[in-house]
């Protein structure tokens, strides 16, 4: 058997400021999705606060307000950072690569093995009494109160 070489002609590698270019796209794509969800969590915080259901002073402690605030952060970092790419940042790395590599063929143990506790957990407490596991497992400051 011989090698065919189709007529159609190949394509060319992409340019370097064709790659440049469309590595930025994807970091401000991802930075656009980042603020959009930030934001609206943070606009959702907003509107409780407007409606009287949030003070003010609770709602710094939200871990989601702060949550949506570094989300917004993070995307204006990435906008940032995607105005001083380079193609050198586009190359991966020796280690970058083994990494890549290594990672195909690692199977997440320990993740299973907690997500599958985490399932035990969630079946088991409305079979049994859950009050008395929260009781048993956590600090009910009502029975620290009475000894």
């Amino acid at each position: 058997m011989e090698d065919r070489v189709p007529n159609e002609a190949r394509e060319e590698p992409p340019e370097p400021a064709d790659l440049l270019e469309s590595g930025r796209r994807a970091i401000r794509k991802e930075a656009a999705k980042g603020i959009l969800l930030g934001g609206g969590i943070v606009f959702l915080h907003r509107i409780l606060m407007g409606a009287g259901v949030l003070a003010l002073r609770k709602i710094l402690r939200s871990i989601l307000f702060v949550i949506g605030l570094a989300a917004i952060a993070q995307g204006i970092w990435e906008i940032h950072r995607a105005r001083d790419l380079t193609p050198e940042d586009l190359k991966p790395t020796e280690q970058e690569k083994e990494f890549a590599e290594s990672l195909k063929s690692t199977t997440p143990l320990y993740t299973y093995i907690i997500l599958a506790c985490l399932i035990a957990v969630g079946i088991c407490q409305p079979v049994f009494e859950s009050k008395n596991s929260i009781e048993a497992a956590g600090l009910v400051k009502s029975a620290v109160r009475h000894g």
